[in-house]
C-alpha cells in the first residue's frame, strides 16, 4: 500500500474554523462545534409565520438554533413561510427544539393563537 506516513496529526481548517485531524494512527477526527460565541433573545409568534432568529438576520455562520416554546397556545415549525398550522410540525409547551440550522436555512414558526413567547439562541 502506498501513502504517507506521519509522526504528528495532520490538521485542516475550512474558513469556518471547522477542523479535519488525522491523527498518527489513521484516525480522522471532525469537528464542527459553537466556537464563536451566539445571540438569544424573545420573540412573539403569532398567526402569520415569523422567521426563528435573534433579531433582523440571521447570525452569520451559524451552527445551532435552539427554539423554547414558552407560550400557552399550538406552536409550529417548518422551512419556510408557507408553514400553516395544518403541515407544520408542532413544538410543545415548554420544550426546547434544537436544530444544527446554518445561516442558510431558514426556520420558520407560526402558532394558533397570538401571543406566543417563544425563545431563540443562535450559535456559530
Amino acid at each position: 500500500m502506498n501513502g504517507v506516513i506521519v509522526a504528528e496529526p495532520i490538521v485542516i481548517a475550512d474558513e469556518n474554523s471547522n477542523l479535519l485531524v488525522v491523527t498518527s494512527t489513521g484516525e480522522a477526527k471532525v469537528s464542527d462545534i459553537i466556537d464563536n460565541g451566539g445571540v438569544h433573545g424573545a420573540i412573539i409568534v403569532g398567526t402569520s409565520a415569523v422567521e426563528a432568529k435573534v433579531g433582523g438576520s440571521v447570525l452569520a455562520d451559524r451552527k445551532l438554533l435552539t427554539i423554547f416554546h414558552n407560550g400557552n397556545g399550538r406552536l409550529y415549525w417548518g422551512y419556510d413561510n408557507t408553514i400553516t398550522t395544518s403541515n407544520g410540525t408542532q413544538i410543545f409547551k415548554n420544550t426546547m427544539f434544537a436544530i444544527p440550522a446554518g445561516q442558510n436555512t431558514s426556520v420558520w414558526l407560526i402558532a394558533d393563537s397570538a401571543g406566543q413567547d417563544v425563545r431563540i439562541t443562535e450559535g456559530a
